[in-house]
């Protein structure tokens, strides 16, 4: 194209494949993209171009597929926050199977540490595996000091036991107080961070859309079955069914997967607290009569309504300027 060299297409190319949006939006949309493959209407050879002349006789296809991608990568990420809800067990969950899987999460919690309450063993194997045990008991949330499960997922604990770190430690809210503390760290440490955290929301992400992908799946071999649609992936009844099997295989190894990138990102979580709480100290330095003072200063610069001087009584008066009758600042700013 004129006017377009070579470095300057390389500088509106790079941002656009940086590592978080390879793991949060185009392997997500890519992922979905083969999942519904089956039930879409591509020409099935597209793939199949050998030569140039094939190439651009396809090359709207594969545009349609690349923007297909792109668009379900992109509404996967904006379901990122309704995954975590989902996998960690805050929300979607009916109340029965919260209850039994949290038992179960407890029964687990229970058995680590009792193989934490071993002592140490002659044996290295024994050794090892208390060690271990020690390890995970540090991910799930405390309650005097004893952990506990209160989510009915692992990753559910996970993330429930590094958000409670701040309060425990410091006394600050983790969901009040990190927005805050996010804006004062530096900028190309916030690119680094996002980068390690991109890795834990790529795999759930692909996590999710494989296990959505099963159970699409297996949704339309059951109602090829009984004749309600005659478009089944894999062309074969059998042959979708076990295509179904392996994508939830392929979802709980992917989850899997994630959980050690989830344990890594709850440590730079406690890091940012460590390191960057003082940044928001001055938070907590509230003046005598700030309070006053801004919603005075609200009052009049959003409504227009003056302050009765509480020297003299003279009315009219804005505030942060002397009385005009006896000359005392009325709720000036501090």
């Amino acid at each position: 194209m004129p006017g377009l060299e070579a470095g300057d297409i390389a500088e509106k190319v790079v941002p656009l494949v940086e590592f978080p949006m390879l793991m949060r939006v185009l392997l997500p949309g890519a992922l979905a993209t083969v999942v519904l493959y089956p039930f879409l209407p591509f020409p099935a050879g597209m793939f199949q171009v050998k030569t140039l002349d094939e190439l651009e006789q396809n090359w709207l296809p594969l545009l349609a597929l690349a923007a297909l991608v792109f668009v379900l990568g992109a509404l996967i990420s904006v379901l990122n926050g309704q995954i975590y809800k989902l996998y960690e067990g805050r929300s979607y969950w009916p109340a029965r199977l919260l209850s039994w899987q949290t038992a179960r999460q407890q029964a687990r919690v229970n058995k680590l540490q009792a193989l934490k309450d071993q002592g140490h063993s002659s044996d290295p194997r024994v050794d090892a595996k208390r060690s271990e045990a020690m390890d995970i008991l540090r991910t799930y949330p405390t309650r005097d000091q004893v952990p506990y499960a209160s989510r009915p997922t692992w990753l559910g604990n996970i993330l429930a036991g590094y958000e409670q770190y701040p309060f425990d430690r410091y006394g600050m809210s983790s969901i009040f107080y990190f927005t805050r503390i996010w804006m004062e760290v530096e900028k190309d440490k916030k690119g680094v961070i996002d980068n390690t955290w991109s890795i834990a929301d790529g795999f759930l992400s692909l996590s999710a859309v494989a296990m959505a992908g099963g159970m699409l799946w297996l949704a339309a071999a059951i109602l090829n079955g009984f004749d309600f649609i005659d478009r089944v992936p894999l062309g074969d009844w059998d042959v979708a069914m076990l295509g179904s099997a392996g994508w939830l295989v392929l979802g709980y190894c992917l989850y899997r997967i994630s959980l050690p990138f989830h344990r890594q990102n709850g440590e730079v979580f406690k890091s940012i607290f460590d390191l960057y709480r003082d940044k928001v100290w001055k938070m907590t330095k509230i003046e005598d009569g700030e309070i006053d003072a801004w919603l005075t200063a609200w009052r009049y610069y959003q409504f227009r309504i003056l302050l009765t001087c509480p020297r003299c009584g003279a009315t009219g008066q804005p505030p942060g300027r002397p009385c005009d009758h006896c000359g005392v600042v009325v709720a000036a700013f501090r």
